[in-house]
């Protein structure tokens, strides 16, 4: 498919290079900050080929063009005349005054979590990636092979690095979106897993200047580096202010180094522990209690809705927390299990009967992408979306799949999206029932979906 004449639509409807202040892109969207976007024709936009359907949340402009979007952003970068391969691009802008008049509750939460999953998102390909190799060490596992092998013990430290350096992966990203230093960022939060640190720690609580530091462990932790990066972009600006000349190159790393990190280790990385564990607490208190298959049903079948506004992936925090401190998930990889076989399970419902050429050649691939891959926007906007009704249906599959889940307790061993391809995430070589209990809730959601799609129907468009 060739995307350079869809961009270019993309950057003449949207306003233009002029028009942007920050482009970013996760598995699916283009995530657009624009000066202005409410002269934006969506129609017109929804119209561009390749082009999925757009979503406005958290002060982005999202495009989602499917598993096409690194081509899609490639060609943009090219437009704009960027020479990178950046995952992100931040371009200066002079005036936003428009952007940052009264803002509300709403737009700061809106905010809040549009940085959060914007972040996350960047990290994805990185974060799955390891979660895969850890997929093969546990397959290998099933077989009895020794783990005290070098080669293991190596595809080990290499499953567990993004996971163990999170901190500084999440500080260069939310740098870039906060639009402050990445490396003062990175270099700030890394002093929160330096090994003289631990070692420190591990003799107990320290202190900086007679004030207390409380010992903790921040490898795999996401929110303390979040409250780092925030704070260094309000304390940047003040050091830009007032240092100039030559004392700038010398004196600003300094002096923000200076107040970050003891800040840092005093107050802001312990809160962030702090805010990280009380959510982790609710969410596992929410799914272990006496009532815990209607949590898992109830919230299978509304993980739809969030996947359509992308704030699934404001959710990795908890996951990666829950990984770290358990060695598993209970809670949002198996209901994407359900979900995600339910959509394709839809989308293969509707390739079967319709009529449509087009809309069977959509169907056909959203179902393979979603089943093999566990990419769903192509079903869900391509197919579930527009025909409605068996959007609903995989509402329907996957909450009912999911109050199995609950009952069984299934667990996710490792990080990747839930497919066909990683369904060995729930595999672990001392629980074998629970890859059975994965595999039952895989294709009970694809019977359900496949036949709530076909009972509910759908109004099939003509050719």
């Amino acid at each position: 498919m060739k995307t350079v004449d869809s961009t270019s639509a993309i950057l003449r409807e949207i306003g233009g290079v002029e028009n942007i202040v920050s482009l970013s892109h996760c598995m699916t969207r283009l995530r657009f900050v624009l000066i202005n976007d409410d002269t934006i024709d969506d129609v017109r936009v929804k119209n561009i080929a390749g082009v999925m359907g757009i979503s406005r949340r958290g002060g982005q402009y999202q495009i989602i063009v499917g598993t096409d979007v690194s081509r899609f952003y490639a060609d943009l970068m090219k437009l704009i005349s960027v020479n990178d391969n950046a995952d992100q691009l931040v371009l200066p802008k002079e005036n936003l005054s428009e952007r940052g008049k009264s803002l509300s509750i709403k737009q700061i939460g809106n905010a809040i979590l549009d940085v959060i999953t914007g972040t996350m998102s960047s990290l994805l390909p990185v974060l799955i990636g390891c979660g895969m190799i850890k997929i093969v060490i546990l397959l290998l596992d099933l077989f009895n092979i020794s783990t005290e092998y070098p080669t293991i013990k190596i595809l080990s430290i290499i499953s567990d690095t993004a996971f163990y350096f999170m901190p500084i992966m999440v500080a260069y990203s939310a740098a870039v979106r906060m639009k402050c230093s990445p490396l003062l960022s990175v270099a700030t939060v890394s002093i929160l897993i330096h090994p003289d640190l631990i070692s420190m720690f591990t003799q107990g609580n320290s202190s900086f200047l007679t004030i207390p530091v409380v010992a903790s462990h921040y490898a795999s932790s996401v929110i303390p580096a979040f409250l780092i990066v925030w704070f260094l972009s309000i304390i940047e600006p003040i050091a830009d202010k007032y240092i100039s000349g030559w004392a700038k190159t010398i004196l600003k790393p300094m002096l923000i180094l200076l107040v970050c990190v003891p800040v840092s280790l005093i107050l802001l990385a312990p809160l962030g522990n702090i805010i990280g564990s009380g959510i982790a607490s609710v969410i596992i208190s929410a799914s272990q209690g006496s009532f815990s298959w209607l949590t898992l049903g109830i919230f299978s079948a509304v993980l739809p809705f969030f996947i359509v506004t992308g704030m699934h992936w404001a959710m990795v925090p908890y996951m990666i927390s829950s990984m770290g401190t358990s060695g598993h998930e209970s809670i949002v990889l198996p209901a994407m299990l359900a979900v995600n076989i339910g959509f394709s399970a839809a989308s293969a419902a509707v390739a079967w009967k319709t009529k449509n050429t087009n809309l069977k050649a959509i169907s056909i691939s959203g179902f393979i992408t979603a089943a093999i891959s566990g990419i769903t926007e192509p079903v869900i906007y391509g197919v579930a979306l527009k025909l409605r009704k068996p959007f609903i249906a995989t509402m329907i599959g996957s909450g009912i799949t999911g109050i199995f889940i609950g009952v069984v307790s299934l667990k996710a061993y490792a990080f990747s999206v839930p497919s066909l391809v990683a369904i060995l995430m729930f595999m672990k070589s001392s629980e074998y029932a629970n890859l059975i209990y994965a595999v039952t809730a895989a294709v009970m959601s694809f019977i359900l979906c496949f036949t709530m799609t076909l009972v509910l129907g759908w109004n099939d468009p003509e050719d």
